[in-house]
């Protein structure tokens, strides 16, 4: 009796272990310190501006406004922060806009960063900030085009039977706003444009650095669509203009005006996670890529709990991953499953977590699971086979509870996986 004693509370320790991991991983991917950390290292650079003008869009772009407000403190003359009801808050000095998608209220989001930009008088500097969700805020037309216009252009292309493919290219290029839009705005003013990145590093940074390269390729494509249909002197003066803008802000580009930069909060969430796991053993830390396959993915992740069985003392292996990490649920029970097949041959706990996407509205993040979740979840009268074919691992899990329920994360986005294995 004394052994399982000792043997359960060694497991419910080894639970408690994974949870206190993954919320230090999920504490460190926090946008207000890597924007604070990236603009106190660019103080010296906006030293000789006579003032600073602050847009942050996206889902943490209040906690970004927030940062820039932290040090930037005097220098600014106007921010404006644009995020989704959810991640909403009041930020002193900062004008705040809601813009849930499909940003109906276009006209709001639009007069908001029109009204900062009118402080962008001599000598004065663009801090732009964007993250997660950011794209769809702003995927009202642009300065200058309305909706009315933007569909009177589909309109035009659809009655000179254009494909639907270019007809939505153009559509597209009328949706953008970004650091090439902003130079096309604002002429030679300097740009610090801070991407906030929060899946893969390596694949993310990949990703951004292409990613004025496919603004200006989608906004030239277009212009060719418009000329193939002889449409150039039909749409307004406006259109032509936010569609050449790309290929003159990229020239200011390259005179110095614009500056990209790329925050990855995945990395930091990673390394926060592993640095908290020391708590319970040796750590191995690294990447696992993910695939859409979580079948394949468990495997993966059984193969790394099998490549330090030699190991006698506490490990805790801790994987970041790319993706939205919506099936979180399905990635437990699985791993449960194999883990009984595999015998991992000592006690064992694993978490797969993820703060992304809707995760807030039902709290759930994700699930733990042990060595005896299955078995546990058959003597409740479910197959827990049954409910990872059936799709339906969470109300398993919930039955067993197994699942992660944390509070609110607000806008700290993580994906992580934490294997946590016993010693021998």
């Amino acid at each position: 009796m004394d052994v399982l004693t000792n043997s359960a509370q060694r497991i419910i320790r080894m639970r408690s272990d994974a949870r206190s991991i993954f919320m230090a991983g999920v504490a460190a991917a926090c946008p207000y310190e890597a924007v604070r950390r990236t603009l106190t290292d660019k103080q010296q650079d906006l030293r000789l501006s006579s003032g600073v003008v602050v847009i942050a869009i996206g889902k943490a772009a209040c906690s970004m406004a927030q940062a820039a407000r932290s040090v930037l403190r005097g220098k600014i003359k106007k921010a404006v922060a644009v995020t989704d009801a959810h991640n909403f808050k009041e930020v002193k000095g900062c004008r705040c806009v809601i813009a849930d998608f499909p940003a109906l209220n276009h006209n709001n989001v639009s007069s908001a960063i029109q009204d900062a930009l009118c402080a962008v008088t001599d000598n004065v500097a663009i801090v732009l900030l964007m993250s997660s969700g950011g794209s769809t805020m702003v995927s009202a037309p642009p300065f200058g085009i309305d909706l009315a216009t933007r569909r009177s252009v589909q309109d035009q292309l659809a009655v000179r039977s254009a494909r639907a493919d270019e007809i939505f290219t153009v559509r597209n290029a009328l949706s953008v706003f970004g650091e090439d839009h902003l130079a096309q705005i604002v002429g030679s003013h300097k740009i610090i444009s801070v991407h906030l990145a929060t899946d893969c590093w390596e694949e993310s940074q990949a990703f951004e650095i292409g990613f004025a390269g496919k603004t200006r390729s989608i906004a030239q494509t277009s212009l060719a669509i418009l000329e193939k249909y002889q449409l150039n002197d039909q749409v307004a003066p406006a259109v032509l203009d936010h569609l050449r803008g790309p290929c003159a802000a990229s020239e200011r580009a390259a005179f110095g005006y614009v500056e990209r930069l790329l925050l990855g909060t995945y990395k930091a969430s990673l390394e926060g996670a592993a640095d908290a796991a020391v708590c319970h053993g040796l750590v191995q830390a690294r990447h696992v890529w993910m695939d859409d396959d979580i079948d394949v993915a468990a495997v993966e992740l059984i193969g790394l709990a099998q490549e330090v069985r030699q190991i006698r003392e506490p490990v805790a292996i801790v994987c970041g991953r790319a993706g939205s990490g919506r099936r979180n649920h399905e990635m437990a029970l699985r791993f449960a499953l194999l883990a009984e097949k595999k015998r991992l041959d000592r006690p064992w706990v694993f978490l797969s977590g993820s703060t992304h996407g809707d995760f807030r509205s039902h709290g759930q993040a994700g699930a733990v699971v042990d060595g005896g979740s299955c078995s546990w979840i058959r003597q409740l009268g479910i197959d827990p086979a049954k409910s990872v074919g059936n799709a339906d691992a969470q109300s398993a899990l919930a039955a067993s509870g197994d699942l992660l329920v944390i509070g609110n994360t607000t806008p700290n986005v993580t994906n992580l996986e934490l294997i946590l294995l016993g010693e021998r």
